[in-house]
């Protein structure tokens, strides 16, 4: 995609910054093309995807580098895995835990091996808009 002007049209401080400008575009276009596509995790002890099954439980990468998560947990028991993640979305520095549904009772921990466990007094775990960086 080319960002069209010309500098004979332009005065040079504005050509600098139609420059600066078409600089930024190519850099978020180029961020853009490289989004992750959703993975679904395989479920295990017991847990399903939640009330939306048009929305599963999903994770991906973003290209600022977060592990992103969505979709909703079911049906499991509190403070059992419900997935692991792959090798390369493991927490490096240390587990991490993050807080649901913005109670202290209601929380996600994933440990540095890429467990995933959620440990809450709901029926219903909802997954979106949690990230993390590996």
């Amino acid at each position: 995609m080319t960002f069209p002007y010309s500098p004979a049209l332009i005065p040079d401080e504005m050509g600098e910054l139609v420059r600066a400008l078409r600089v930024e575009f190519c850099a978020v276009k180029r961020a853009l093309d490289t989004i992750e596509s959703r993975k679904t995790p395989t479920l295990i002890n017991g847990w399903t995807d939640g009330a939306s099954p048009n929305r599963p439980c999903r994770y991906w990468l973003d290209p600022l580098g977060n592990v992103n998560l969505e979709g909703s947990l079911a049906t499991g028991v509190s403070g059992t895995v419900a997935f692991v993640l792959p090798e390369r979305y493991w927490p490096i520095g240390g587990s991490v835990v993050l807080n649901l549904r913005g109670t202290t009772n209601n929380f996600l921990l994933i440990d540095v091996t890429g467990n995933v466990t959620p440990v809450t007094n709901v029926t219903n775990t909802s997954l979106d808009g949690l990230f993390f960086r590996p």
